[in-house]
């Protein structure tokens, strides 16, 4: 593709990869993190009584799962991807509310890395931490 700057002609090249690479990028910024989104602290009451309603469970925010989704196994850091079953995978948890609506999915770690290291990493165990909306450790 060709690109014209005053005098200067500016050449970009695109291969598969690079592609798929940006409209991941546009899917993510501006549908995923759009739609995906832990609720206001306002709404908190309100999700702990549905859940009430639902199981009888006093104080619940969401539900929380994780899995390991299985992968080729990479050249660089393979070790890291090594999960406890023996295979090459990388880590997707998620949050749902009473709803089964998603609140907050994350899959940015390797399979190595335990489910509950993967939500105190996240900027929402922050969140949650900071107004008091977890239970003490």
């Amino acid at each position: 593709m060709r690109a014209r700057s005053g005098k200067c002609i500016f050449y970009f090249t695109f291969n598969v990869f690079s592609l798929m690479k940006i409209i991941f990028q546009l899917i993510v910024n501006q549908l995923f993190m759009r739609e995906i989104q832990f609720p206001p602290n306002v709404e908190i009451p309100m999700i702990q009584r549905r859940f009430l309603e639902i199981g009888g469970l006093p104080q619940v925010v969401g539900c929380i799962d994780g899995t390991l989704l299985r992968i080729q196994a990479p050249t660089i850091y393979e070790h890291q991807f090594v999960d406890r079953h023996g295979a090459h995978s990388i880590n997707l948890s998620a949050i749902c509310g009473p709803d089964m609506v998603f609140y907050w999915v994350s899959c940015q770690f390797p399979g190595s890395v335990h489910d509950s290291r993967v939500f105190r990493e996240s900027a929402l165990y922050q969140r949650l931490r900071a107004n008091n909306l977890l239970p003490p450790n």
